[in-house]
């Protein structure tokens, strides 16, 4: 989850250093409270519950070893300036982290999570953190994303009409017009909404013109009546993401935008980025998906 909420605000991934440091350098648990149940005799009458709620996620932190050596055993009060120097997961306690780090409060307003800063960390802090933890796990190990169907070699094959779609007249691949009620026959309403969705997010933030363009293998786009595919839409019967090719140059800037919004990248092939999305990307990755769709509208 360290990682996690590193590379989703926009960091390079410490996985490795994460799990596989030596010496003062390895990273190991850190508990919030330390083991001094006298501080904490306010809330917890025995020491048994207090060594119980102490060794609940909710208090924990992953920090390298030496932090440990050196501030384990202080205050919470005495420990929050020295987290703000670790990592973003450590840093969210401190307020300083929601003041001037725009890769990570984007990432707070797009994942919905609740994060906060904590001046002090007593037994309702615990409890409030362990839910944020809960909720963090959610969406890391959410089934849809860590466990994607597999593209097959016949998908492979397809995303070729990622090109061909590129055509102005819209048939150079010998793909076939058609229409809504078709797509609807063949792969069913819910299937489609991915791409309703998308155009009505292409009307608001790029063009009130935009609709959709239906052909037999894909779903394109058409804006003051002429088919201009700079986003395609390949919906499919089993999985559960339906993949959408934006068209738009290879930049760092996009790379990171991508890599910092959570959105699944499924690869860069030719001049478009194609990203598995859900419906669920647009209650949660709604700025990220807009800041595509313009882009990808005006060619930049």
């Amino acid at each position: 989850m360290t990682d996690y909420v590193e590379t989703q605000s926009g960091r390079r991934s410490h996985f490795h250093e994460y799990v596989g440091g030596t010496g003062n350098d390895r990273y190991e648990v850190e508990h919030i409270w330390a083991t001094k149940p006298k501080r904490h005799q306010d809330e917890f009458a025995h020491p048994n519950d207090f060594a119980e709620y102490r060794n609940r996620i909710g208090g924990l932190l992953l920090l390298p070893k030496s932090f440990n050596a050196a501030y384990g055993a202080d205050e919470y009060k005495a420990k929050l300036p020295h987290y703000y120097g670790q990592n973003i997961l450590a840093q969210s306690l401190s307020p300083q982290a929601y003041e001037r780090d725009p890769g990570f409060l984007a990432f707070v307003q797009r994942s919905g999570l609740p994060f906060r800063a904590h001046l002090e960390f007593k037994r309702a802090d615990l409890d409030e953190r362990q839910r944020l933890y809960e909720l963090l796990a959610e969406q890391v190990w959410d089934p849809a994303r860590v466990y994607p169907e597999p593209v097959s070699d016949e998908d492979l094959a397809e995303l070729d009409l990622f090109e061909d779609a590129d055509d102005a007249a819209g048939d150079g691949c010998n793909d076939t017009a058609t229409n809504r009620a078709d797509w609807v026959s063949r792969f069913g309403e819910p299937r489609l909404r991915v791409a309703d969705l998308l155009v009505e997010l292409l009307r608001e933030v790029a063009d009130p013109s935009a609709e959709l363009n239906y052909r037999k293998r894909h779903i394109g786009v058409r804006r003051g009546g002429h088919t201009d595919n700079f986003i395609v839409v390949w919906p499919k019967k089993k999985n559960p993401y339906t993949m959408v090719g934006f068209r738009m140059p290879e930049t760092p800037e996009h790379d990171s935008q991508i890599r910092a919004s959570g959105l699944d990248l499924f690869r860069r092939k030719r001049d478009r980025y194609l990203i598995r999305v859900t419906e669920h990307d647009f209650a949660n990755r709604h700025e990220a998906l807009a800041s595509l769709a313009r882009a990808a509208a005006a060619g930049e």
